[in-house]
């Protein structure tokens, strides 16, 4: 069954707010990534503490956080790609990469959550799906994820080597790891020009465990994010493929609208147009 959720902060970087319309909509499940402009992987414990009772308080479900590990170069001094990162400095060495995803993992243990986004190493088109499986940090990390008993899950990420379906097949082709996951986000795929289709869903069906969904409109090499339902992505027609392939197993979808100028009212209306055309 797919379940509904929210990134917080695609609502507002303020807790209350983001509870506020969530509880309008009755929407249980969340997903973090940052609380007034602080990453979370930032958090000390006392922080990550005070977001979990807020959280509980609220009686929400934090199912996920949104980390910014593997959003970073395989070398410090790799070019520079334009990407988002939410406060985090992608320049680490393979010392600070290990103090990174050691951190994530003790907050995420602090906030009971067992499932993590990763990417794949920031890539201007030059690396290969090989420099990710070959990474000795990606075989760190699911060491030190086995141990915790989290799950890692890889985000789709235009800017990162893994962007494309072929990219995705050949991962879980290649890396049996128990711990290692999808967290397909629709958008990203369909804005490099690919299409969600019965072969590539029925495959990954497997290994998928969390969906991104966000709408967009591209025109002249622009591209414009919009509310769910606004913009160019056919919804209705991707949720029937992936309800077809997923069945009845347990599956997070959460909504990331990325319309950072109207937050509320984008994620309002993200909200209803799920709930009522998407059936969440």
């Amino acid at each position: 069954m797919i379940q509904l959720g929210i990134n917080f902060d695609e609502i507002s970087d303020n807790l209350d707010e983001a509870f506020e319309i969530m509880h309008r909509y009755q929407v249980k499940n969340g997903e973090l990534r940052t609380v007034e402009g602080k990453n979370s992987i930032f958090f000390d414990d006392t922080e990550a503490k005070d977001v979990l009772a807020r959280i509980h308080a609220a009686d929400i479900n934090l199912v996920a956080i949104a980390t910014p590990l593997f959003k970073w170069y395989t070398d410090p001094t790799f070019a520079e790609v334009p990407h988002d990162n939410f406060g985090f400095n992608p320049r680490a060495d393979e010392r600070q990469k290990h103090e990174y995803i050691n951190r994530m993992l003790a907050v995420a243990t602090l906030l009971g959550v067992k499932k993590l986004r990763i990417f794949s190493n920031l890539s201007d088109g030059s690396l290969s799906v090989d420099d990710f499986i070959n990474d000795p940090v990606l075989a760190y990390a699911l060491d030190k994820a086995q141990a915790a008993g989290i799950t890692l899950m890889i985000e789709n990420e235009p800017v990162c080597i893994v962007n494309r379906k072929a990219h995705i097949l050949e991962v879980f082709r290649r890396v049996q790891h128990p711990n290692l996951k999808l967290w397909l986000d629709v958008a990203n795929l369909l804005e490099l020009g690919e299409e969600m289709d019965d072969d590539f869903i029925a495959e990954v069906a497997e290994y998928t465990e969390y969906l991104h969904v966000k709408d967009f409109t591209q025109k002249d090499g622009k591209k414009v994010y919009h509310p769910l339902g606004q913009g160019g992505v056919d919804y209705v027609s991707v949720m029937a493929l992936l309800r077809k392939h997923l069945g009845d197993k347990d599956v997070n979808l959460s909504i990331e609208t990325h319309v950072f100028n109207d937050r509320k009212n984008a994620s309002s209306a993200s909200i209803d147009y799920a709930q009522r055309e998407l059936g969440l």
